[in-house]
């Protein structure tokens, strides 16, 4: 990932509340295991080799082959109706969006380091499933990244990358 800026919370607050962002930082009590003025926010463009890194949230494992939360494991039939919120994935897919192209679509990742750490969408799981189904990869995508060494405690993070401390 190429980070280009260092952001603040009140940046990442008005992103959220323009995408009414499901998933906030701090939200599903997230706030419990990291507290929120402990972040740091950068701003950051995901590159190809971040593929494999980059996770979508525990609840998307039943999706992904292997149950491994990553997004290049997703299965292309999981977005048949009744799987993935098929509506959500289906109005972006319908639409080719092109999450690299499309202004004000960024996505939102938590991770405990950005270098070399697991990449965590906690907003965008849905447009970035069928932005990797469309496009192949993710090259491109702008992205919020909220860093916090303590994130993997977190219960939404996927089981394969939680730490109990």
């Amino acid at each position: 990932m190429k980070i280009v800026a260092i952001a603040d919370l009140q940046t990442l607050r008005r992103h959220e509340r323009a995408t009414a962002s499901n998933t906030t930082l701090g939200g599903y009590h997230m706030d419990k295991y990291c507290a929120l003025g402990n972040f740091r926010i950068l701003r950051g463009i995901l590159e190809a080799t971040d593929i494999e890194r980059l996770y979508l949230l525990g609840q998307f494992a039943p999706y992904t082959n292997g149950r491994t939360c990553k997004l290049r494991d997703v299965r292309p039939e999981a977005v048949a109706p009744g799987q993935i919120s098929s509506e959500r994935v289906g109005s972006f897919l319908q639409g080719k969006v092109n999450l690299a192209l499309e202004k004000n679509l960024d996505v939102v990742i938590v991770s405990p380091e950005e270098v070399a750490g697991p990449l965590i969408l906690i907003d965008g799981n849905h447009r970035s499933v069928a932005h990797f189904l469309s496009h192949g990869g993710i090259d491109g995508i702008p992205a919020f990244v909220c860093v916090h060494r303590s994130i993997c405690r977190w219960p939404y993070v996927p089981e394969n990358l939680q730490t109990r401390i």
